[in-house]
């Protein structure tokens, strides 16, 4: 039996099943589970009210969750700073010399405000006003100088620009260096210019030997008279990491001294990579072809599509 609340909604009586405890002494007594109409909160499973209590009960309704307004404003302001940032990331990956320009641009902003700010609260033309802001940026101890105390924080102020734009350059000098030396060390974007040089292309099992070969060549014309140059050039073009090519060149460079090994880095099927190790004025251009998986998958294609990249060079 159940009893009908001030919403309408049933609610069983919680009372106790007597019949039930009389057949199962050793089971707890779990009380049956309330029909709840709409909007209304259950109570309490402990809860022992008489038919006339339910009736005055007075359920209340369920407050709906209201969610926090959001801040057009904020979100836009923020999708703007992430465009812009997206923006000059792809500014700086595409051209990356206009840091350099920026760098300049920013210090005539900062000459310029200084000798604005100079000319304003000394009695001198513009010009010596920027004279003295250039001084007091490119200048530590510049603006210790000046004998007023505001002419002093001004002169402090670019000194502090200064340092920090002068800290900013040596830094991207330092950086743009080390980035070089890194691409020569690997044997990326350098043009060798070289004549009456040797090109070996590739690079197999069969490298070491033919250095070697070379080698020995060029010390026979010297003991013969008959070398073009006293010291051979020998530029390796290969795919390879120069670390794997370093590993068989390093003893063949101490017992042949009269012989120089350059190597650079490209892709054998392009022509660029050809024209980076000068093959129009090398004396020969010998092409190693690819040994391993290459040689027993596609050598021959590989082959055929490297000399055809070096004939496009040559012409």
């Amino acid at each position: 039996l159940g009893t009908r609340s001030a919403v309408g909604g049933l609610l069983p009586l919680n009372v106790p099943d007597h019949h039930h405890h009389e057949t199962h002494p050793n089971m707890p007594y779990l009380p049956p589970r309330q029909f709840l109409g709409p909007h209304q909160r259950p109570l309490a499973a402990t809860t022992r009210l008489s038919p006339r209590q339910l009736d005055l009960v007075q359920t209340e309704p369920l407050e709906p969750m209201v969610s926090e307004p959001t801040n057009t404003v904020t979100e836009a302001f923020r999708h703007e700073m992430k465009l812009l940032k997206y923006k000059l990331d792809c500014i700086w990956e595409l051209h990356p010399n206009l840091y350099f320009g920026l760098l300049v641009a920013l210090v005539m902003i900062l000459v310029t405000i200084g000798a604005m700010l100079f000319y304003t609260v000394e009695d001198i033309n513009f010009g010596q006003a920027l004279w003295r802001s250039w001084c007091c940026v490119s200048v530590i101890i510049h603006h210790t100088k000046e004998e007023k105390a505001l002419n002093r924080l001004i002169g402090f102020g670019l000194c502090m620009g200064g340092l920090t734009f002068f800290g900013i350059l040596v830094g991207t000098i330092s950086g743009q260096t080390r980035n070089k030396l890194e691409a020569l060390r690997v044997g990326l974007n350098s043009e060798v210019v070289e004549q009456d040089h040797i090109v070996v292309a590739g690079y197999n099992k069969n490298m070491a030997s033919l250095l070697k070969a070379l080698c020995y060549q060029h010390e026979t014309k010297l003991q013969q008279g008959t070398a073009t140059r006293a010291r051979e050039m020998i530029v390796l073009l290969s795919n390879s990491p120069r670390v794997n090519v370093e590993k068989e060149c390093a003893e063949i460079q101490k017992c042949f001294p009269s012989v120089s090994l350059v190597y650079r880095q490209g892709d054998l099927q392009k022509y660029d990579s050809y024209n980076m190790v000068s093959c129009t004025t090398a004396r020969k251009v010998v092409l190693l072809a690819p040994s391993g998986r290459w040689y027993n998958n596609a050598g021959d294609a590989r082959v055929v599509s490297s000399l055809l990249a070096l004939q496009r060079s040559l012409m």
